[in-house]
């Protein structure tokens, strides 16, 4: 009996079994070898040890200098997020100045113009005195430079004195970076470890002068409502990072909001429901492209925002299982460039900020060679992962194809196969030239050298 299949449906379900499956398969295992070879992150434990034990001795020489800088110890950065991509060899703290911690940031400063993500700090009539250095004597403002400077001394005279002592694994230099002070790890004249300390202000309350909608904002499905009320009720810090503009009357006593707390909360507590989910591996793939595909005018703090609003845009969870982490990464980027390609020039909002854009320092041919480059990588990203500069995925692939690439090519060989000839038993001419075409195109694509059926 003869069986006749309509040309077009037939070309459909090739083409559809093909390109979809093959395609989100590859990239898949692509991304999967990406985040296991290429983004490995080794010896952290062990280093996570050592800098706290130098932390803390810093902190403990800094208080008996000088009492009013009796400070907490808040970890945060990508070490602490989980997001840590290459060598654990940069770390990040938050040393809240006890003595100033306040219940609620004011709602304004002294004029109309302070920036939304900035505030002033007025010391209580207790303090006034004791940090008159650190203040204006008008208004009793603390002044954020001048808090930095200070700190910037402590932390100098305590790394000499561990120098000088010479019973360390280490040598100590320090630099000044607004708003922390870094200080670097020498050993035998190489940098071992970058460590940034920054002072901050604990405020327990969440400021309601910025309460812009954030928490009332309707969700789909992600942040839940606990989570959102968790982090309300979590403190915020006030960093003494400096105004851009340096014209602003103010500008040595403006503290800016920091939402380090809560980003961390949200990047950790999302993923307890479930075992399954990419959103982690996701965040840290495309911190990864940052650095292997030299995103230059991009920071890890766009990359962590753009992926806190596709958390909130695709708050299902089922739209983060592992099986979904190419589809993910694509979704993220295609943001990403569209972020760039504003009408107004680069936009991406601030999390919590919305009228906050946190790309205005993306100048025009930073712009222009990003987009390129994003561009480049959605239209194939398997080639773009093939071609990265040192050539790890690439060389992994072609060791080894996972069992299940194997299956697939052969199913679809076999499929490919009993078409053809189905179309010779039917003198179907032009499902048979169709094929040919399809398949010496596609399977090349796909990297299957022998596609003779």
């Amino acid at each position: 009996m003869t069986f006749l299949v309509p040309s077009n449906l037939l070309l459909s379900f090739i083409i559809m079994a093909v390109s979809l499956n093959g395609g989100q398969c590859g990239l898949n295992e692509a991304l999967s070898k990406y985040l296991d070879h290429d983004l490995k992150v080794s010896k952290t434990r062990e280093a996570k040890v050592e800098i706290e034990k130098v932390v803390k001795d810093v902190m403990g020489r800094i208080e008996s200098a000088d009492r009013r800088f009796k400070m907490g110890l808040e970890f945060r950065g990508s070490i602490y997020e989980k997001l840590k991509i290459k060598d654990a060899d940069e770390f990040d703290f938050d040393l809240p100045i006890t003595k100033l911690t306040i219940d609620e940031a004011p709602r304004s400063g002294l004029t109309n113009d302070i920036p939304m993500e900035y505030t002033t700090y007025k010391l209580r009539p207790a303090l006034t005195e004791e940090w008159a250095d650190l203040a204006d004597k008008d208004n009793s403002l603390l002044s954020a430079e001048r808090v930095v400077q200070k700190f910037s001394t402590l932390v100098k005279q305590a790394t000499d004195d561990m120098n000088a002592a010479g019973d360390q694994k280490y040598k100590f230099q320090f630099k000044t970076n607004h708003p922390a002070v870094t200080i670097i790890f020498k050993k035998d004249d190489k940098v071992v470890y970058n460590v940034d300390l920054a002072p901050v202000i604990e405020v327990k309350k969440w400021p309601e002068n910025l309460t812009t909608g954030w928490e009332k904002r309707k969700k789909k499905g992600w942040p839940s409502e606990d989570l959102v009320d968790s982090i309300k009720a979590s403190s915020v810090y006030l960093v003494p990072k400096l105004y851009k503009d340096k014209s602003h009357a103010k500008r040595d006593f403006l503290w800016r909001f920091a939402f380090n707390k809560a980003e961390k909360k949200l990047l950790l507590d999302s993923e307890k429901s479930t075992d399954n989910s990419c959103r982690r591996p996701v965040v840290r793939i495309i911190k990864g492209f940052l650095v292997d595909f030299d995103w230059r005018g991009l920071r890890s703090y766009h990359i962590k925002t753009i992926l806190l609003h596709e958390f909130e845009t695709y708050g299902d969870i089922n739209k983060w299982k592992r099986e979904q982490t190419g589809e993910r990464v694509l979704s993220a980027v295609r943001r990403l460039k569209s972020c760039l390609e504003a009408r107004d020039g680069p936009k991406l909002k601030h999390y919590f900020l919305p009228a906050i854009n946190i790309m205005a320092g993306v100048n025009e041919q930073q712009r222009l060679e990003l987009v390129a480059k994003l561009r480049d990588f959605l239209e194939n990203p398997e080639a773009a992962l093939s071609k990265k500069p040192d050539g790890a995925v690439c060389a992994v692939r072609k060791k080894e194809k996972s069992e299940s690439t194997k299956a697939y090519v052969k199913l679809i060989k076999d499929f490919m196969r009993d078409v053809k000839k189905m179309a010779q038993e039917e003198s179907n001419d032009r499902i048979l030239k169709l094929c040919s075409d399809y398949e010496n195109g596609r399977f090349q694509q796909l990297g299957i050298k022998d596609s003779s059926l």
